[in-house]
């Protein structure tokens, strides 16, 4: 048993990324927020009321606390889940998360992708979605406790014709001004 080889994480024994795919975990990384990550923590914490033990990504990674915290807001939306230490099983946890989410409501551009989770591939995604199930929640009547900013309501707006008119005749700031232009300078190709 001594000499059995240590098992590394799986994102330890992956190649560095390299070209466009580099650029793109940079862009991501950009994207995430510390701040938003705990305050989507706190929010899971207290809807399924269990602490978060070690990092959240982990915590989250086999999809039982998912399905639990989708159980929790809208009961019976995911179907009963053992935990299990094999791969696939817990990637069909995130996906059961994912299925009833979208069922749920929440806009499928908003959803993250299995990978995304499991892999640790884009937390920014992870947190959004959260936070996008955080304040739908509050709109189909969920009672419990919520850091997402009110979700936008339908609001028409109706304007009368001469109201219409009027807004034609208006020029906004964000054409600028066009005095002193002139097209000196400016070659065939711009």
């Amino acid at each position: 048993m001594a000499n059995q080889p240590e098992y590394k994480h799986y994102n330890q024994v992956r190649a560095s990324k390299s070209g466009m795919n580099a650029e793109l975990q940079k862009k991501m990384a950009e994207n995430y927020s510390i701040e938003a990550e705990l305050q989507v923590k706190q929010w899971v914490e207290e809807v399924v009321d269990m602490k978060c033990e070690g990092s959240f990504s982990d915590w989250l990674r086999d999809g039982i606390i998912l399905c639990h915290l989708m159980n929790t807001i809208e009961p019976n939306s995911v179907p009963p889940i053992r935990k299990s230490s094999m791969p696939f099983k817990q990637m069909e946890c995130i996906n059961l998360f994912l299925i009833a989410a979208e069922n749920y409501g929440i806009n499928k551009t908003d959803l993250f992708v299995t990978l995304d989770l499991y892999e640790d591939n884009n937390r920014s995604q992870v947190v959004s979605t959260l936070r996008a199930l955080d304040r739908l929640s509050h709109t189909k009547g969920f009672d419990g406790p919520s850091y997402a900013p009110k979700q936008s309501e339908y609001n028409p707006r109706d304007f009368s014709e001469e109201q219409k008119k009027a807004g034609n005749t208006i020029i906004g700031a964000q054409y600028g001004s066009v005095t002193g232009a002139s097209q000196k300078g400016l070659t065939a190709y711009g």
